[in-house]
């Protein structure tokens, strides 16, 4: 650890120094580890890019952003100021020795259910969305449900800002169309989730929280704008490793017209749950809200039944 100070500070220094960052800097990082700089300059919305190459995974986190070392090489940290102007910077990463560090968050559930309800799991970021998993299994507590997880934040911060989950009621997700989220979590912190659940969906979850891998069939009509610099549209999200997976052409969508693409597949995963956006390979230009700003990823509770999405892009990068 005592050998990054010197680096970072030089880091912090450059970065408080430049109106516009863009210059090279030399940090060196345990293999696994995470750092977080403190910047002067505020960070409106703040958000991060996972450069093509996975060498550095940028997070950001209240007024500074972290670093997650994984292999040696450059990357370029794109640091977002607002929803017009963005700055980069060029990172040189060596990593030495494999060192997990970190820190950890603690979540406290609270859901109110219909009366009759007998049995409630947690599915979501923090367990791979597993189902009926023992390990996130709510206990009655007079008209509620409760439980209480510490989660280690190396892997959310490396990743997830925001924790998204669902409630299992009886073995039936509670809906398949929208996630729960926690709001912005930081190492360290503590937060209470009261929910209220209304019922139950008819779908399924798998009995006793099997997770091998099943097929699926998915069709996506996308209407877009037309598309900048010619590029190709891919769904770019967990089933393929965020574009870093050697699957992802297989999820370059088919261009119908300068406004329409499409995609029709069957893969087989163990997910339960997609998370996604549209983009290109490399994410310069990614989807955005109809203003310019930032989106949260893209859900879908994949069912055994063909699923079709027609969706809609507003903006690109």
């Amino acid at each position: 650890m005592k050998k990054i100070t010197t680096l970072f500070v030089m880091l912090v220094l450059l970065l408080t120094a430049c109106t516009k960052i863009n210059k090279k800097v030399s940090i060196t990082l345990e293999e696994g580890e995470m750092k977080t700089v403190s910047v002067s300059f505020k960070l409106n919305d703040a958000v991060y890019e996972v450069n093509q190459n996975g060498i550095v995974y940028p997070s950001i986190v209240s007024s500074g952003f972290v670093l997650k070392g994984v292999k040696e090489g450059n990357a370029v940290v794109i640091l977002y100021k607002d929803d017009s102007k963005k700055e980069s910077l060029t990172v040189n990463v060596t990593v030495t020795k494999r060192e997990e560090v970190g820190e950890k968050y603690t979540l406290n559930f609270s859901v109110s259910v219909p009366e009759g309800i007998k049995d409630v799991y947690l599915s979501g970021t923090f367990n791979g969305w597993r189902a009926n998993d023992e390990e996130w299994k709510l206990t009655k507590s007079g008209d509620k449900f409760v439980l209480t997880k510490e989660i280690d934040a190396i892997f959310e911060i490396g990743r997830y800002l925001t924790i998204e989950y669902k409630y299992i009621i009886d073995g039936f997700w509670e809906d398949v169309s929208l996630n729960r989220t926690s709001g912005t979590m930081v190492a360290g912190d503590t937060k209470t989730l009261n929910d209220t659940v209304t019922g139950k969906s008819v779908h399924p979850v798998d009995d006793g929280g099997e997770v091998g891998p099943k097929t699926y069939t998915l069709t996506i009509n996308l209407t877009t704008p037309i598309v900048p610099d010619n590029m190709d549209v891919y769904l770019l999200g967990n089933i393929n490793s965020w574009g870093n997976g050697a699957n992802v052409s297989d999820w370059k969508l088919t261009k119908v017209s300068n406004t329409s693409y499409t995609l029709t597949i069957t893969f087989e995963t163990e997910l339960k749950v997609l998370e996604y956006k549209f983009s290109n390979i490399g994410w310069s230009h990614v989807e955005k809200s109809s203003t310019g700003g930032e989106l949260k990823n893209r859900v879908l509770t994949l069912t055994e039944e063909p699923m079709v999405l027609n969706l809609v892009v507003a903006r690109w990068a």
